[in-house]
C-alpha cells in the first residue's frame, strides 16, 4: 500500500521479530517506526483488528527504533515494560512489549524513489 511517498507492507502471516526485521530487509525496507501522529493515523487505518510487529526493540542503550534513534511517548505509549520483554508490537493507540522469540504479524516500510531516466554521465 502507498501513501505520502512511502509503500507500507501488512503481513498476512507470522514470524518472531527478527525474522520480520530480516523479511522487510529482503524487500529494501525496515519495520516500520512510528515518529509521527500520521504515520501511527495510517498504520492503524490498515492494520485491522492484528497485532503487528514495528521496529522498536530494547538494546543496551534502551529502547530504540531499527533506524537507531531512541523511543519517546510523545505519540505512542510503551506497555507492559519487563525484563526479557524487548521487542515492541502495535496494539492499536499503544506499543506492548513481548519477548522477540513470540509470533505476530509484521509491517514494513520502504521509501518510494522516484525514476526520472537513466542517470546521464558528463561527457
Amino acid at each position: 500500500m502507498g501513501y505520502d511517498g512511502r509503500c507500507y507492507y501488512f503481513s498476512n502471516g507470522t514470524r518472531n521479530w527478527n525474522e520480520s526485521l530480516e523479511f522487510c530487509s529482503s524487500l529494501d525496507a525496515s519495520l516500520v517506526i512510528i515518529k509521527t501522529k500520521s504515520d501511527l493515523e495510517i498504520i492503524n487505518r490498515y492494520k485491522e483488528h492484528f497485532y503487528y510487529w514495528i521496529g522498536l526493540a530494547k538494546g543496551a542503550e534502551g529502547w530504540r527504533w531499527v533506524d537507531g534513534s531512541p523511543f519517546t511517548n510523545d505519540i505512542i505509549t510503551l506497555e507492559n515494560e519487563a525484563p526479557n520483554l524487548n521487542c515492541g508490537y502495535l496494539n492499536t493507540e499503544k506499543i506492548v512489549t513481548i519477548a522477540c522469540e513470540s509470533l505476530r504479524r509484521w509491517i514494513c516500510i520502504r521509501d518510494v524513489n522516484p525514476t526520472f531516466g537513466p542517470s546521464r554521465a558528463a561527457s
